[in-house]
């Protein structure tokens, strides 16, 4: 269920063919160098899926080898609180 939730998500949210990166990478003289690149949408879609995949199974020193997904895991609460959130989004409103 969750899994499918995300796929709705990110196909809901996205829009347009393209994601626009602008930003600054610092150089080895300490300077800033102005970086801006645009990446497919589909490309940022599947690297979300995977970082997101990856944040909430990693097994973390930090957190005693445990994963976030161990410590923390998707109830009847947090379902209601998405649901929330979905409707706030669809209907234009700040949640």
């Amino acid at each position: 269920m969750k899994d499918e939730w995300i796929e709705r998500l990110a196909t809901t949210l996205g829009s347009g063919g393209t994601v626009t990166v602008v930003g600054n990478i610092p150089t080895a003289d300490n300077q800033l160098q102005p970086f801006q690149v645009q990446v497919p949408l589909t490309v940022m879609q599947q690297a979300a899926r995977n970082v997101g995949g990856y944040i909430a199974t990693a097994r973390l020193k930090a957190l005693n080898g445990h994963s976030i997904q161990d410590i923390e895991t998707w109830d009847d609460s947090d379902e209601a609180i998405s649901q929330a959130i979905r409707a706030a989004l669809a209907a234009g409103q700040p949640r």
